[in-house]
């Protein structure tokens, strides 16, 4: 999982089920985490987190079609292994417009 501080506005990658979030906030000061799953295909991890300027982030997500191959013609990956697609796509259906925050493992490109 991810867990993105909206106040902060820092990314967390959590490795456990019961990792933990340590954070000291003072006097009247607050935060919203939004936590996403991360998927993970083709040696790539990818979990998009939501409209970043909102309240809640991940509320502006209608839905993901997540780490889609999408081979170049017949050309296959770089030949270390043929089953490695060329380029991964994300769909992302959101409500709304803004700047969108998501974890990725790898630079997009």
């Amino acid at each position: 999982f991810i867990a993105y501080g909206c106040q902060c506005r820092t990314f967390r990658v959590l490795d456990t089920l019961d990792s933990e979030i340590s954070l000291k906030l003072g006097h009247r000061e607050w935060d919203i985490f939004t936590i996403a799953p991360i998927n993970q295909k083709y040696g790539l991890s990818f979990a998009p987190i939501g409209l970043g300027d909102m309240l809640n982030p991940s509320g502006a997500i209608v839905a993901t079609n997540s780490l889609i191959s999408a081979h170049d013609g017949d050309e296959k990956g770089s030949g270390q292994d043929s089953d490695l697609p060329t380029r991964i796509k994300v769909e992302i259906w959101s409500r709304g417009s803004g700047r969108f925050l998501a974890y990725s493992s790898n630079c997009p490109s």
